[in-house]
């Protein structure tokens, strides 16, 4: 995905309310809000990571958005 940087485990909304679903995903997910894709089609998308895989850090792509916008992390707009 355009959105991530190294290690990060994106997903959109529509694949992290499945995973939340199930107790053993759910405290791995973490809204992002919204990413820009190809053709400028935008996703909202979700940060799968633990401990042990994935990446915790806001991809850079946010970043440089949030800095312009509030944005939805964790659950909590920032």
């Amino acid at each position: 995905m355009d959105c991530g940087d190294a290690g990060h485990i994106l997903v959109s909304n529509h694949v992290a309310e499945d995973l939340e679903q199930h107790d053993r995903w759910r405290p791995f997910l973490h809204d992002l809000g919204t990413c820009e894709v190809k053709h400028g089609v935008r996703l909202n998308i979700s940060n799968l990571y633990s401990d042990e895989v994935g990446n915790p850090n806001l991809p850079s792509k946010l970043q440089a958005v949030r800095n312009i916008t509030p944005m939805c992390v964790g659950r909590q707009w920032r």
